[in-house]
């Protein structure tokens, strides 16, 4: 905690300009039209030009003046004062603020959940404007941190290679939910998929799937409009047809319980870029706490899991018809045998053990005498 001020968790930091403008009005009625005229037009212009300089400084070369703007300062400025004994930076673009703050009178580590100079490879525009930048603040801070989290061992091995640093595995995992498997109904057999609606998910490919799949399975869909267009895109496509439901969000903590109910949770994940093929995500986990029967592509790091528990079954390849193929060669038997083990193993690959490795890791940082000055990293 800060030295001098109480249950703090969030201190927000927002810059606000605020200009008033007044004039006379009893000026005559043309006075006062064109003087509004102009300023309106003023304040619009220099909202543009203010666009465009926060554009510019997004693409600049220049990657220590792009990272330190006016909202990182004066971050550093208001908590640099204090005193924290540990920093968590979630993710790199929080890493070099997070080592100004310490100023080498704190532990800093970096939880990092992808892998950030080709999180967004396949985009075009990104690899032109933002990997390089991405690609700097790795090279040049991560190194700096006392200790180093990734989600998947893929991930951990390409950080290990390009930027000499030794990250430890801190999964995605959910907290424990005591939860049981619920039977299969071999004649209805209930699939799940939750998550972001995004285009790079390709989430066509489990909605086209169900034309293959048999009389005896269903598909509903929990989505979170991230992409409100591609949302309404598979709304408009898909929303008709008989074997697939389109169902309302819950909120995080309450996906365990409210999959329960189904028998099998769905991912296919195309590798479009380097943390698509290495993914071990939050709903993969959620699958689990939630007992159910997982069905993933090969991926390589859900893949791992999946034979190692035998929570599931693997498609051949991440077409609609594969992974239709495999499910149809499923009986009920098979399904709840599945379910039972996700359930086996539900304590073992939730968040409790993550939270025990960062819990260990934390006191042997805190218990460490040796207090190194941002100069000295």
């Amino acid at each position: 905690n800060p030295s001098d001020i109480e249950d703090v968790k969030n201190i927000p930091i927002k810059l606000k300009v605020n200009k008033e403008i007044n004039f006379h009005l009893d000026y005559p009625l043309p006075v006062r039209k064109a003087f509004s005229f102009f300023i309106k037009n003023y304040l619009r212009t220099e909202k543009k030009i203010t666009r465009f300089q926060k554009k510019s400084l997004e693409r600049s070369a220049n990657f220590e003046k792009r990272y330190w703007t006016i909202d990182k300062i004066n971050f550093v400025e208001r908590l640099g004062k204090e005193k924290f004994d540990l920093i968590i930076a979630n993710d790199i673009d929080t890493l070099p603020l997070a080592l100004r703050i310490s100023g080498g009178k704190s532990k800093v580590i970096l939880d990092s959940h992808e892998y950030h100079p080709r999180q967004c490879e396949n985009d075009s525009e990104w690899v032109k404007y933002t990997q390089k930048y991405t690609e700097y603040l790795c090279r040049e801070y991560m190194s700096k941190a006392d200790l180093v989290f990734a989600v998947s061992e893929g991930i951990a091995d390409e950080f290990r290679k390009n930027y000499n640093v030794d990250p430890l595995l801190l999964t995605n995992a959910t907290e424990h939910n005591n939860l049981s498997p619920g039977k299969v109904n071999e004649e209805h057999i209930k699939i799940i998929h939750h998550g972001s609606a995004k285009e790079s998910r390709n989430l066509e490919i489990i909605l086209e799937m169900m034309k293959f799949t048999d009389s005896r399975f269903t598909l509903d869909l929990m989505l979170i409009p991230t992409h409100r267009d591609y949302y309404n895109e598979l709304l408009i496509k898909y929303s008709s047809e008989e074997k697939i439901k389109f169902t309302e969000p819950v909120r995080t903590k309450d996906i365990p319980g409210f999959i329960n109910r189904y028998d099998i949770g769905i991912f296919l994940l195309p590798p479009v870029n380097f943390n698509y093929e290495y993914a071990l995500p939050n709903k993969f986990f959620e699958f689990i706490q939630g007992r159910l029967c997982i069905a993933i592509g090969p991926s390589a790091e859900m893949e791992k899991y999946v034979k190692k528990y035998e929570l599931g079954i693997i498609s051949e390849d991440f077409t609609p018809e594969k992974m239709a193929e495999k499910l149809n060669s499923l009986t009920a038997k098979e399904i709840f045998r599945y379910k039972e083990n996700s359930d086996k193993y539900s304590k073992e690959l939730s968040a409790e053990k993550n939270l025990e490795l960062i819990r260990s890791k934390a006191e042997e940082l805190l218990c460490s005498q040796e207090i190194i000055t941002e100069d000295q990293r």
